[in-house]
């Protein structure tokens, strides 16, 4: 389901920059810039490279 793919995609966005130790605010203001949930897991995967 659509909106299910979007919350799934934001919630993974939103924990991958508390992880790297910002406010869970901040996650919440970059995920609403993403115009879809490919772009959500585009920036994830790209937090994901640059933390290690």
């Amino acid at each position: 389901m659509i909106n299910s793919e979007w919350i799934s995609a934001k919630d993974e966005l939103v924990n991958s920059i508390v992880s790297l130790g910002f406010p869970k605010e901040l996650g919440d203001e970059v995920a609403k810039n993403p115009g879809s949930p490919k772009a959500m897991q585009r920036m994830n995967a790209y937090l994901h490279y640059v933390e290690h």
